[in-house]
């Protein structure tokens, strides 16, 4: 568990073990409202209300915790010695946080330990008391941006030569600019005000000042394309990095993003790191190398004025810092509202078919304009703060060109100063407040890089949930599997498998049965090793799994689903997925194998036809065959079927089910099917009930038996029965 809220000073006062966790609740026993606070500490539950303590609840002396709904309300209760007494009451908009923190106080007294808050919106910065949204547990608003900004720049690098060209010429561009009021000055002190008419001298200055030009327009084209290049090759190796990053993750890391938060990520977020390469950064360190150079030659030159010149700068920069601060939090929520509205709209094109089938075109048209609507409210509310302070800071500037100027003005009418050298003087102050001009907008901009490149990091450092043990093994299999007293749940407080053990002979054929929901998929998941147990082990040919290298284990798996996902590409393509150096003549035969090859032969372009994006142009029979064949042709040790054959016709299905029995034949196979005819043949029937395997046996000793396998066959025959005859 994590601390939620922040505590007021006088109910902090009153706790002496540290708190683990906070809620806040709002209603009485009686129904009336309250100013309530339920705190946890390491052994107990107290409750404040009005700063009061009213009661203190050991936890470990309960049975359990019950969160119970009511009309608008609900409240937390607990059983202790078969009593049932009232804790706490709240409004509904707090019944789905009660009703985890009530599952996480029972796992509590039944294990004795307090587990860990998956829940990142219940996480709060210790230093300032805002919510803690990022998954690193790092507060975007406390952590320091310039170590972000340091790691941008450290990723180039490696492109030594291409960073000494590109800031070497930005640098060399600068000395020549701030060589040209120079120039102008001899111009205008030299033969423009005396009226000299020395042609030579008067054409060399002019040659100087556009040789000057020339170079620098030179210099800039080349400054251009090298870090134009090197953004560009920085962040196509962190593109490639991020996608490797995101291939790492476990299931339950990745799916606790959306697709639209990952998209966002690699598209958006990345290309606001090459644009800080491209623009930002080197802009800022030549500027600022700027700054300094001129604020010298002012000082050199005239420090009176100078001062003038350089007196609005300091307050100009604190404003300037503390309205970045405040930019990065309200680009940080901008960032998670576009996340979510390419989340709605990455929904709407994956599913297009079920939009168009149901005829709700409008209503995702609203979903989506509603997501793109409440980003517009948070991008307006941070751009309308950002232009509430920006008049001001450009008015400090105007008012030192103002200062210089006049006083500037005054020194040549009283012959401290040469108009060529005001003229200098102030072509230096305008470069100079053109630098800061722009400085002015950086923290809007560097906001923006900020969040998006945190984002990015975040999701590089991210530690892998499920990694290869230090020296994992790669070996061949057999396919012999044991399950030995397997607990895993996807909350720790939630467990859906519990002390499950079981073994499977090399080549056997087992079916998984048992209602939805009591961790048939999950069972699946744990022997690809998608996640990792979270209680005993499972065990390859004697190994644990976990130590068992998952390239090389994967690699002899073969898995056949429900829903068949094709990649956009040839049939061929497909096909080879796993073995993309297969010889034909192995395709054709697997093809053969899995009832294929018929189809296949009388497409368009035969093997080489294109499937489209999702296999879309075949049927869900011939898509359900390639998945086969593709299994086939990996030669698996394990083979996994999660309802092969469901949703077909009784033709096809005959076609797959003949297959799968020449797939199956030598292989350890783990088969889930709703149709429990189709399992009769396993060796043998794995039951599942609430989490825990109940049954184990073949078909016919498990409905001797009578027990839950038997009401699973005799509710699905009833239901047989009763459906309607088709014509």
């Amino acid at each position: 568990m994590n601390l939620q809220q922040t505590l007021p000073d006088g109910v902090a006062a009153q706790i002496e073990s540290p708190v683990v966790y906070s809620l806040y609740y709002d209603l009485t026993h009686a129904g009336g409202n309250a100013d309530g606070i339920l705190v946890l500490t390491g052994d107990a539950a107290l409750l404040f209300e009005d700063g009061v303590l009213i009661k203190t609840v050991p936890i470990r002396d309960a049975e359990e915790f019950i969160c119970e709904p009511g009309h608008g309300s609900g409240a937390l209760l607990m059983r202790r010695g078969g009593e049932v007494s009232y804790l706490c009451g709240f409004t509904q908009g707090k019944l789905e946080r009660f009703g985890k923190l009530a599952k996480m106080l029972t796992f509590t007294c039944e294990t004795g330990r307090i587990p860990e808050n998956d829940d990142p919106h219940d996480h709060i910065c210790p230093k300032c008391g805002r919510p803690v949204t990022s998954r690193s547990g790092d507060c975007l608003y406390c952590a320091k941006k310039g170590k972000v900004f340091l790691r941008i720049l450290k990723m180039g690098l490696p492109y030594k030569k291409k960073l000494i060209i590109g800031f070497g010429s930005a640098f060399a561009i600068e000395l020549l600019l701030a060589m040209t009021p120079m120039i102008q000055r001899m111009l205008i002190d030299g033969y423009v005000i005396p009226q000299r008419a020395y042609l030579p001298g008067f054409l060399g200055v002019c040659a100087l000042f556009a040789g000057a030009y020339v170079a620098t327009l030179g210099l800039d084209i080349a400054n251009e394309m090298c870090v134009h290049t090197l953004a560009i090759e920085v962040v196509t190796k962190l593109r490639v990095l991020v996608y490797d990053r995101i291939q790492a993750l476990s299931m339950a890391q990745f799916l606790k993003r959306t697709a639209g938060e990952i998209i966002t990520r690699m598209s958006k977020d990345i290309d606001a790191i090459q644009r800080f390469f491209h623009f930002y950064g080197r802009r800022f360190i030549t500027h600022v190398f700027f700054i300094v150079l001129i604020s010298v030659i002012l000082f050199i030159q005239n420090w009176k004025i100078a001062l003038l010149v350089v007196l609005p700068i300091p307050l100009m920069l604190f404003l300037a810092v503390a309205t970045g601060k405040r930019m990065h939090l309200t680009r940080e929520v901008a960032w998670s509202a576009w996340s979510k509205s390419s989340s709605v709209l990455t929904d709407a094109l994956g599913g297009v078919r079920v939009v168009k089938t149901f005829g709700t075109e409008e209503r995702e048209t609203r979903r989506f304009a509603n997501a793109s609507d409440a980003w517009r409210v948070r991008i307006t509310k941070a751009e309308v703060f950002w232009y509430k302070v920006i008049p001001a800071l450009i008015y400090l500037l105007a008012l030192g060109e103002v200062l210089v100027m006049f006083f500037g003005g005054k020194m040549v009418l009283g012959r401290e100063l040469t108009v060529g050298e005001l003229v200098q003087f102030s072509a230096y102050v305008t470069m100079l407040y053109g630098r800061l001009h722009w400085m002015i907008f950086l923290p809007r901009s560097l906001s923006e890089v900020a969040v998006s490149a945190g984002k990015v990091f975040e999701l590089v450092d991210e530690r892998i949930d499920v990694t290869d043990r230090k020296g994992a093994v790669n070996r061949e299999i057999t396919g012999a599997v044991t399950f030995d007293n397997v607990s895993f749940g996807y909350s720790e407080y939630k467990p859906i498998l519990k002390n499950v053990s079981f073994t499977v002979r090399p080549g056997e054929m087992v079916g998984i049965v048992g209602r939805s929901g009591v961790g048939k998929s999950t069972l699946i998941n744990l022997l690809m090793r998608l996640y990792d147990v979270t209680g005993g082990s499972i065990r390859i040919d004697g190994e644990d799994l976990r130590n068992l290298s998952q390239e090389c284990y994967r690699g002899q798996l073969g898995i056949v689903l429900q829903e068949t996902f094709l990649f956009e590409g040839s049939v061929l393509e497909n096909l080879t997925y796993a073995r993309p150096d297969a010889p034909f003549e192995e395709v054709v035969l697997a093809a053969k194998i899995a009832n294929a090859h018929a189809f296949i032969s009388k497409l368009p372009d035969g093997y080489h036809t294109r499937v489209g994006e999702k296999g879309y142009t075949l049927s869900g029979g011939e898509r359900q065959r390639i998945a086969i064949a593709r299994a086939i042709l990996g030669n698996p040790r394990i083979l996994i079927l999660d309802e092969a054959t469901s949703s077909l016709d009784t033709y096809t299905e005959k076609l797959i089910q003949d297959a799968l029995g020449r797939l199956t034949e030598g292989r350890t196979t783990f088969a889930i099917a709703h149709r429990l005819s189709t399992l009769q043949n396993a060796d043998r029937l794995l039951v599942f009930d609430q989490g825990r395997l109940v049954e184990n046996g073949t078909h016919e000793e498990l409905l001797r038996q009578k027990g839950v396998y038997y009401s699973l066959v005799m509710a699905q025959r009833q239901t047989s029965r009763m459906a309607p005859v088709q014509k």
